[in-house]
């Protein structure tokens, strides 16, 4: 590893710099590969991803999103190619840890197909591949061990769900009613999802007044923390009826998605008798057609955006009981939550009284308190945020 003062990326001058926060820098590649191409990097001289922190690789995430942003506003790219070199062997020049956030524009190359598959030639054209090739790319699907046909009770569509969410790269979730339970049952993969950089649409709907308001708020609040997140609201017309279920996934090269009668409840999705049967890409004009559909409902008059106003109509004609919902989902700690829980009570019974923990986003610090808490025997808390909607996202987490 060279010295600092020998690295190009620990001698930046101030000028060069186009974003910053305490972690991480941005900066324009010296060498782009297309206009706007620029590299983030961490402050401290660390050669890789993998021997940074947790908080600078949050850091340099950070500055990804901040760039992209700023690029979409200067250069209206059609795409983007982000990611990172980690070894000579992988093409890393400069042992400094960088990330290339690079534009992309429709027809900078006759054959985009591939991407970063491209740093080993013959991966990249899936055109051309033979027919042993195109069967092992066909075992790459990462939606290939889904079920075709979820009927419910003992086969609950809910982990089919889980489990696509968890393997996507774009979401569009279709269903006429939304309940607290069934999105306590759903959130965290949302949440992971958005914060791998996913997109996520929801459509839901006021037909019967039976989404509950409280399940329409917490939507509405992560739109507003999530770029990724869209949440529109079908409003009927008249004696108009709007009763559709679908959920659409896809990643790359493959697509699958479910049309059938599970609404997002925790019993529709858990233990209830439904139905939903699966169709992917593969499948050609079918599952077309479904998306299609879906981008037209989203997209009419009748499905609005869910804003603040939005939200209040709905909740001033839609009244519940003020005690909240009791969630039917009963949360467990995950294995890394599990993990820490025990560190903190081996801590406690060494005499320590005092102690931070630091997580990155997404891996569900408000849980982990509220299960700290309960298993200390608690009898008081303080909750301290620097934004209202995270401490109204708190109180529902600590309700449950």
């Amino acid at each position: 590893m060279p010295a600092m003062s020998e690295c190009p990326f620990c001698v930046l001058h101030d000028s060069c710099v186009v974003w910053s926060n305490e972690l991480a820098i941005g900066f324009r590649d010296s060498f782009p590969v297309s206009k706007g191409h620029t590299l983030v990097a961490t402050r401290r001289h660390v050669a890789s991803y993998f021997e940074a922190s947790s908080l600078e690789k949050q850091g340099i995430w950070e500055g990804v999103e901040a760039v992209k942003a700023a690029l979409d506003a200067e250069f209206s790219p059609d795409g983007y190619n982000v990611g990172f070199n980690s070894g000579g062997a992988a093409g890393q020049t400069i042992d400094h840890l960088h990330i290339h956030v690079i534009p992309r524009f429709a027809g900078d190359v006759e054959n985009p197909r591939g991407g970063v598959r491209g740093a080993i030639p013959h991966m990249r054209d899936y055109e051309s591949a033979s027919d042993s090739a195109e069967s092992k790319v066909e075992t790459l699907n990462p939606f290939g061990e889904l079920p075709s046909f979820c009927p419910g009770e003992e086969n609950g569509f809910g982990q089919v769900l889980r489990r696509a969410t968890g393997l996507a790269n774009k979401i569009d979730l279709l269903a006429a009613f939304v309940q607290k339970s069934g999105l306590d049952y759903l959130e965290d993969q949302i949440v992971d999802a958005l914060n791998r950089g996913a997109s996520v649409r929801l459509l839901t709907g006021d037909y019967l007044g039976i989404t509950h308001p409280h399940a329409l708020s917490r939507l509405y609040t992560l739109s507003t923390q999530f770029e990724g997140l869209s949440v529109h609201l079908y409003r009927v017309q008249g004696s108009q009826s709007f009763h559709p279920k679908a959920y659409i996934f896809t990643n790359g090269i493959h697509g699958v998605a479910f049309v059938g009668s599970s609404n997002l409840s925790f019993t529709a999705l858990h233990s209830g008798v439904e139905w939903n049967l699966k169709t992917t890409l593969a499948d050609g004009d079918r599952f077309h057609e479904i998306r299609e559909r879906f981008d037209g409902l989203f997209g009419s008059p009748s499905a609005v955006p869910l804003t603040v106003d939005v939200l209040k109509e709905y909740q001033g004609r839609v009244k519940v009981a003020p005690a909240p919902e009791p969630s039917a989902h009963l949360p467990l700690p995950r294995q890394l939550q599990k993990e820490v829980l025990e560190k903190i009570a081996t801590a406690r019974d060494d005499g320590i009284s005092k102690g931070l923990v630091v997580m990155a986003t997404g891996l569900g610090k408000t849980y982990l308190s509220a299960f700290d808490f309960q298993q200390h025997g608690g009898k008081r808390a303080l909750f301290v945020a620097h934004r209202e909607e995270i401490l109204q996202q708190a109180a529902g987490t600590w309700s449950q």
